[in-house]
């Protein structure tokens, strides 16, 4: 599933979609793991931000952002390249991600 390749590539727990901590180590794999549900599951911002348990749509727009800056740094780039390059699925209806 896509977020266990997340988690794997940013050394996360793999329950880190599920967590509401502010911690960058489960920040940052949220930001990567909701960049691949817009733009890959192409699922609006609204069903992202639920997905994930965010209150605000916003959230999702600003994590968007983040990782668009931080593509800038190779080390970055090169763990969501090789997301983007995993095989995995994405199960979205019974929140299996």
């Amino acid at each position: 599933m896509l977020a266990n390749v997340v988690a794997r590539e940013f050394d996360a727990p793999l329950d880190f979609a599920e967590r509401k901590m502010r911690a960058k180590r489960i920040t940052t794999p949220k930001q990567v793991l909701s960049y691949f549900l817009y733009y890959k599951a192409e699922l609006t911002l609204l069903e992202v931000s639920k997905i994930l348990g965010y209150k605000e749509h916003s959230t999702i727009l600003y994590n968007l952002r983040v990782v668009d800056a931080l593509c800038i740094d190779e080390c970055y780039k090169a763990k969501v390249d090789r997301v983007a390059e995993a095989d995995y699925d994405i199960y979205v209806l019974n929140k299996n991600i």
